[in-house]
């Protein structure tokens, strides 16, 4: 793997907006074109317990996900994520070249202790591990500070700067980034996911590289950006972007069939993207399914939109409230 790096989420991060449901033929020929392309690393879903339709991006094994990959791609070189908590590790077996090479654990503040006890079953059992704390843009420097620490002490292949609400800016970003570069070793890869909620994500993406010096890095993209809220980085941009950059040599033609092929029609069903009320949910610091549930509330406009968002309290602005946000929308008497 080259200095710089390409993990497309499509199929992991795109499944929020079809519920993972892309069809055992889409998903297959995604991920074949993506390797096709040259990119790097290709997240194809989430490990979850429970799940037993083909279809979706959702396995509840590794056997039930190479029963839909296996002998299409190359699977060592696939990811797959896991949100702490929701899958049980015990039966995964160790790592090899039947097997994905990369997990990716996902945790909230509050979980900390339980993901680093779950990537450190996971590291002695072979496989390369990322750390995705969600909603960094909550994190003050010193719980950032104390979060890098925890993260040193078990040395995972990976650490990922996850731009959950889509608010961050360059400056900010790049203080993250020095802090973490002082703590963490030099061998650990950084990874950036971002959310383009303010139309920044392209933006972040060049300055995050340019921040990056020596140190190994994975940047985070979608095809046609296809994503939670208002999506990904795109990933035919940053991949242009990256061969004119830095010489690297990823296939546009492929990821333009791609476009043709599937995601001009998934667009056309689901439209993902850009939406006034996910910047304000970004530009307050507020979870981005509070956006998505006043998206659905077309009478509410923008004036008011903000007045609602600006009443829910700091210590659920992390986490959406289905009650709270109707109690509030009812105060008004809309």
């Amino acid at each position: 793997m080259s200095r710089i790096s390409i993990l497309d989420c499509t199929l992991r991060d795109g499944g929020y907006v079809n519920n993972w449901y892309f069809g055992k033929e889409t998903m297959r020929n995604i991920a074949k074109k993506l390797q096709c392309a040259k990119v790097e690393l290709v997240e194809c879903g989430f490990l979850l317990d429970n799940i037993t339709d083909e279809n979706c991006t959702l396995f509840s094994s590794f056997e039930a996900f190479k029963k839909n990959f296996d002998d299409y791609i190359d699977i060592k070189n696939t990811v797959l994520m896991i949100k702490t908590g929701t899958f049980d590790i015990k039966n995964l077996p160790a790592c090899s070249n039947s097997t994905p090479n990369f997990l990716r654990i996902i945790f909230k503040k509050n979980q900390l202790k339980d993901a680093l006890n779950f990537a450190k079953e996971l590291l002695d059992k072979g496989y390369n591990v990322f750390l995705n704390p969600t909603f960094l843009s909550l994190y003050s420097e010193q719980e950032f500070c104390e979060l890098a620490g925890k993260i040193k002490e078990i040395n995972p292949y990976g650490f990922s700067f996850v731009d959950s609400i889509g608010s961050l800016n360059p400056k900010v970003l790049n203080n993250y980034y020095n802090i973490a570069d002082e703590i963490l070793s030099d061998k650990t890869v950084f990874c950036l996911h971002l959310h383009n909620s303010m139309q920044l994500a392209f933006k972040n993406a060049c300055a995050f590289i340019d921040n990056s010096r020596d140190r190994k890095i994975i940047i985070d993209s979608s095809l046609y950006a296809m994503g939670r809220a208002a999506g990904n980085l795109r990933t035919e941009v940053i991949c242009e972007y990256l061969n004119k950059t830095f010489s690297k040599e990823y296939k546009l033609d492929e990821i333009y069939k791609l476009l043709d092929e599937y995601m001009y029609d998934l667009y056309e069903t689901y439209r993902w993207g850009f939406s006034l009320k996910y910047y304000l949910c970004a530009k307050l610091g507020i979870h981005t399914d509070y956006g998505s549930f006043l998206r659905k509330n077309p009478d509410i406009k923008l004036s008011r939109a903000t007045q609602i968002l600006s009443m829910i309290p700091d210590e659920k602005r992390g986490i959406f409230d289905k009650k709270l946000i109707d109690n509030i929308i009812k105060s008004f008497k809309i």
